[in-house]
């Protein structure tokens, strides 16, 4: 015990005795009393004579010796008290001394801690600097010296070159290639294209340089200088903002990231290179993968090559071979696509190869949750020989720097806008999507020249891509496989018009990136055909459709959550996300990181969705909005609505919906963070209309104030309700009810008991009670015996209870409670619900046809058990009223679908982004 708490012990066991002291002094008669007393005496002594008062006076006699006593016991009494206070008095004072010395003791720890912190933290910022110094100057040695080796290398060729007769005799080569480029830039006018018909010449001198003589007569010597491929670090040069090359670098380095993937091996005629190409898959030495090896009625022996790996790797091997002929591949990719398991895919053409560390080095990459797609580098093989490589091939500056990360909105304005910067699938992994509907166009299906670099675009939106130089994919090219033979015919063209199309509805894309396509390919007809004119050009290549098609863009949504928790305002922007995805819109999902993840909350976002983490960051907010191209953002909890709102770019459109959050927030932080969400929101949304009382009370309620419904993805499938019950041990005629909610006492857990308790008192069928959530009722009632109520804690897998239960009970006197998603969740499985008359309850269960379930009244914000019990009985009790209120059920489930959900957000975002562009 300190020294503090024995001086506070003593204090208080002093006061304790004051206390009786003063009690025991104010019950005794003053020292008047005693006196008068001793004068009563006397008056009777000198009355001795009179015998009749003579026992009188012998009572008073004792009566006095008593009150002396007493006396004496009072001034003992009072002597020790005034001792007593003293003491106290003495105690206080060394207290209060004591208490000051401990306060300067206390101020003098907390300086010493906050000097001790500062010092560690600077004292970490330099060990950091020397550590990232020590590195930097580790990999410029390391630089330097492959920098000298190189140098000595090319020296010696030189030397040995320029000695050679071929070096010799094509010197007068170089010289004419030198004249040619000095008379081209005297003849030719400025920017102007050479058209090789009409100056042969000089379109052959210009074109064919020293660097492709030198391939000529030295090809083993040229390709394996391009071949030498420094590995770099991941450079800034394309990352800004928010993407630190450090950081990605770090990510991807330290992940501890292992999913499946799937390998999707589409083959037709390949026999002769079937062998090397799976070789190259199954020695990968990253191992959780599967593969699926298909074949589209193949005339020679590839079927028999593919059944002997079939046979030989059986463990992670499916065989699908097709009756008659697809017709095209992305038929095979679909239905790849269809048997695939993986998180990842990778559709490993089968007359490619690949380094056995491909996987090893892609799969890091999608550790960052916003890649969508990475790819590796290329090298094009012809007749067993390299002929090209990726850089060469596209001779673009996004390959100068090595490995990178760039979100998809700039790579696309950027690079992929005006070229496509993957020329073979089988360099690349994407994310496996959850819905494409691309793959049900049917011109997307007929296209032979672009539909790979269609169906990429489609891939990465809203998300990111990386590409990575550690390792390299082998595409081998064939006669019939060139897109030169290409150039001549009118498909070729049609297909690019429809890249531009399809780019021009799911990005913005600059002017100088849609001429640059279009201007590229009016120099390919020029070269390539001979019946060039603006007008069959233009028939193509159609600026007024490619306007059309960007006025039908949809918007690039930014959904945020406060973090991956419980609850129905971190639940319906996931199920918001997931249904704008799965309907075709460009969604990026940002978790703002409010409190740790929940990992069964962060399983329900689909997995093909960008996902971003905030981390609270706010401060990297605005750039990573603008990296990844949005045009609106949606945000559903308070904080993260005031946060965003100061943070967002102008032109950036923004919604809030409420959830009911508002109403709980304290009065002060309301009222100073109102205005400026007033100010900056485009649209409000609410869904009830309660969500209001509290923001009219502050801030006039305008036009852009919306009602709208929450919804819920119905499940694809549920468990079976007899493998429930039997989990639980709940028999197939008992009456199950299951609460499905936060465990906070305002939800009401305790009453849900207590009702059913009384419930099976008043009926012969065994009714159970199911708990599913977690929280503090959760913690203390879970350990409750009870032999007809089980608490299974959290599940995301929610509908299996409602679908095992007869009835879900929601008896919440929560002033929060809005639009709860439970009621959504029930009705999805047909389980009608008893709610109390709070929130959006009594609107949620009204149907055209009467109720789907039952409303409780609130007296009070109390919950009357023996009206919850009523309830409950008549569901059990009367067979045709439950079957009424089943088909009203079903109506509910109808017009709170998830189509119209979607729809009404849809039109919600294009009215937020019109409000922007009539303010700017």
């Amino acid at each position: 015990m300190s020294e503090s708490d024995k001086i506070q012990e003593t204090i208080a066991y002093l006061r304790n005795r004051i206390s009786v002291l003063e009690y025991t002094l104010g019950s005794i008669k003053s020292q008047q009393m005693l006196d008068s007393a001793r004068y009563r005496l006397e008056i009777l002594q000198a009355a001795e004579q009179d015998p009749t008062l003579q026992k009188e006076i012998e009572q008073m006699q004792e009566t006095i010796l008593h009150l002396n006593s007493i006396s004496n016991k009072c001034q003992s009494l009072e002597r020790s008290l005034n001792e007593q206070k003293s003491l106290f008095e003495t105690i206080c004072a060394e207290k209060e001394r004591l208490e000051i010395a401990l306060n300067e003791q206390k101020s003098l720890f907390e300086t010493i801690c906050a000097e001790k912190e500062r010092l560690e933290i600077a004292l970490n910022e330099q060990k950091s600097l020397f550590e990232t110094i020590c590195a930097e100057k580790e990999r410029l040695e390391i630089a330097l010296n492959e920098q000298k080796s190189l140098f000595e290398t090319i020296r010696t060729e030189r030397d040995l070159m320029a000695n050679s007769t071929s070096w010799k005799i094509t010197s007068i080569f170089r010289r004419i290639t030198d004249l040619t480029r000095r008379a081209a830039k005297k003849i030719l006018p400025r920017r102007s294209v050479v058209n090789y018909k009409k100056h042969p010449v000089i379109t052959f001198l210009c074109i064919f340089q020293i660097h492709k003589l030198i391939k000529w007569f030295f090809p083993k010597w040229y390709y394996a200088r391009k071949a030498r491929f420094v590995e770099q670090e991941f450079s800034s040069g394309v990352l800004s903002g928010y993407f630190e090359a450090e950081g990605w670098r770090k990510r991807k380095d330290n992940c501890n990231y292992w999913p499946l993937i799937t390998i999707i091996v589409p083959n037709y005629n390949h026999a002769p290179f079937l062998k090397e190409r799976l070789d190259s898959i199954y020695n990968q030495t990253y191992r959780n993968f599967e593969v699926l090896l298909m074949d589209d009625v193949s005339k020679d022996n590839s079927v028999e090559i593919l059944k002997d790996y079939a046979a030989r790797y059986s463990d992670r091997t499916k065989l699908l071979l097709n009756d008659t002929n697809s017709g095209s591949p992305f038929a095979q990719w679909r239905k790849g696509l269809e048997h695939a398991s993986g998180e990842l895919i990778w559709i490993a053409e089968s007359d490619d190869y690949c380094e056995l560390n491909f996987l090893e080095k892609m799969i890091p990459n999608f550790a960052e949750p916003s890649v969508m797609l990475s790819f590796a580098r290329s090298i094009f093989v012809k007749n067993g020989e390299e002929v090209w490589h990726i850089e060469e091939y596209l001779q673009s500056d996004m390959f100068a720097s090595g490995s990178f990360f760039m979100t998809a909105d700039r790579c696309v304005k950027e690079y992929f806008s005006r070229l496509n910067i993957i020329p073979n699938v089988s360099s690349c992994i994407f994310r496996k999507p959850q819905t494409l509907k691309l793959l049900e166009d049917s011109e997307w299906n007929r296209m032979k020249v672009c539909g790979d670099w269609v169906f990429y675009l489609h891939l990465i939106r809203g998300g990111a891509i990386a590409y990575t130089a550690e390792t390299t994919n082998y595409y081998r090219q064939h006669d019939s496989n060139t897109s030169i033979s290409q150039h001549s015919q009118d498909r070729y063209y049609q297909e690019h018009q429809i890249v531009r199309e399809h780019l021009a509805e799911n990005y913005v894309i600059p002017e100088e990136s849609q001429q640059f396509l279009k201007n590229t390919m009016r120099e390919f007809w020029k070269l390539n055909r001979d019946d060039y004119s603006d007008h069959s050009f233009g028939l193509i290549f159609d600026d007024n459709k490619l306007r059309k098609c960007a006025a039908g863009k949809k918007p690039a949504i930014g959904i945020l959550c406060y973090a991956f928790s419980t609850g129905g305002g971190e639940k319906v922007p996931i199920i918001l996300a997931n249904a704008l995805k799965r309907n075709g819109n460009t969604v990026t999902f940002v978790n703002c990181g409010g409190e740790e993840d929940n990992p069964d909350v962060r399983s329900m976002l689909d997995r093909d969705i960008p996902l971003v983490n905030l981390d609270w960051k706010w401060e990297n907010f605005y750039s990573i909005m603008e990296e990844y191209g949005i045009d609106c953002v949606h945000s559903h909890h308070a904080s993260v609505d005031f946060a965003a709102a100061v943070n967002l770019p102008s032109h950036i459109a923004h919604i809030v919906t409420t959830h009911g959050m508002y109403e709980t927030i304290p009065e002060n932080y309301l009222v100073s963070n109102l205005k400026t969400l007033i100010d900056s929101v485009n649209i409000w949304l609410y869904i009830a209309d309660k969500n209001l009382d509290v923001i009219k009370k502050y801030v006039p309620v305008r036009n852009n104030f919306l009602k709208t419904f929450n919804a819920v993805i119905p499940p694809e499938s549920v468990r079976s309700r007899d493998d429930v019950r039997k989990e639980l041990g709940i028999n197939s005629d008992d009456f199950m009810i299951s609460v499905v909610s936060r465990g906070i006492p305002e939800k009401g857990w305790q009453e849900a008991l207590d009702a059913v308790k009384k419930v099976r008192m008043e009926t012969k069928r065994n009714v159970r009670l199911v708990f599913v959530g977690n929280g503090p009722e959760y913690e203390r009632m879970k350990n409750i015996s009870c032999d007809f109520a089980d608490f299974v804690g959290f599940s995301s897998d929610i509908y299996s209870y409602f679908s095992a239960a007869d009835l879900a009970l929601l008896p919440s006197r929560f002033k929060g409670e809005s639009f709860p998603l439970v009621v959504l969740e029930a009705f999805a499985v047909g389980t009608p619900v008893i709610a109390t008359d709070i929130g959006e309850f009594r609107n949620m269960l009204t149907t055209p046809d009467g109720l789907a379930g039952e409303i409780i009244p609130i007296h009070d914000w109390q919950l009357d058990i023996d009206e919850l019990k009523d309830a409950i009985l008549r569901f059990i009790n009367d067979e045709a009223f439950y079957q009424q209120r089943k088909v009203c059920v079903q109506m509910a489930k109808e017009y709170f679908s998830i189509n119209n959900f979607v729809s009404e957000h849809e039109k919600f975002y294009a009215q937020a982004i019109q409000r922007v562009k009539e303010k700017q």
